[in-house]
């Protein structure tokens, strides 16, 4: 729960303006919003998926683990929210590093995890 309160929280100061300085400082150095994607969105999608005991949803193609597929809806729609949002901007390779991060979260969920 701390966890996703500290993400709803930097969300909501992005859309605000709030958080300039820390996205300064991030932006100081090359890769490193993509690498925070990733990191934030697969620690997110792992402490759901062990929180829901890597429950399995099946889908047309194949099963998919029930928190990570959540946290993927959800980073989806808040992305593209940021298009109708004058101080953010919609980012396709932000919401790759947030698809690798929950990847990266099932994958480890998977394997140990049980």
């Amino acid at each position: 729960m701390l966890w996703l309160l500290f993400v709803g929280t930097i969300i909501v100061c992005a859309d605000r303006s709030l958080a300039r300085p820390l996205f300064d400082f991030v932006g100081k150095y090359p890769g490193s919003d993509k690498l925070a994607h990733a990191v934030g969105m697969c620690a997110l999608a792992l402490t759901l998926n062990y929180a829901l005991r890597a429950r399995t949803v099946p889908l047309k193609c194949c099963r998919v683990q029930l928190g990570g597929l959540i946290i993927a809806v959800l980073i989806t729609i808040e992305e593209c929210s940021q298009i109708w949002i004058p101080s953010r901007s919609f980012d396709l390779l932000d919401l790759a590093a947030n698809y690798a991060g929950i990847l990266c979260a099932g994958w480890f969920t998977r394997r140990y995890v049980r």
